[in-house]
């Protein structure tokens, strides 16, 4: 299995002064299937996990979805806190993201 690709996200995150940006990707839909949490930047969710994600929870953060790798070609709209249980409900296409970011809070 390939290893994602991730660049730490940028900006003033003092211990006890603000809240890391995160998100969890799922697999399936429902929030099913296999899943990983990240606060990072991830420029390429690397061979297996590419366009296959097809749910996801906004823990944290405002979170922006790519159709390609480098954080290229937006889908979607901006994402805040919150539970997405199917990427087709949110403007996405299935089984279309490559890489993903937090744009703000």
């Amino acid at each position: 299995m390939s290893e994602l690709v991730a660049k730490t996200i940028e900006g003033d995150f003092t211990a006890g002064a603000a809240q890391l940006p995160e998100v969890v990707v799922y697999w399936d839909i429902n929030f099913g299937g296999a899943n990983f949490r990240t606060n990072l930047n991830i420029t390429y969710v690397g061979d297996a996990w590419n366009d296959q994600i097809s749910s996801f929870i906004v823990v944290s953060g405002r979170w922006q979805f790519y159709k390609d790798i480098n954080l290229t070609t937006p889908v979607g709209p901006v994402f805040s806190p919150g539970y997405y249980s199917w990427v087709e409900n949110y403007g996405i296409p299935n089984d279309s993201i490559s890489s993903f970011q937090c744009v703000g809070f």
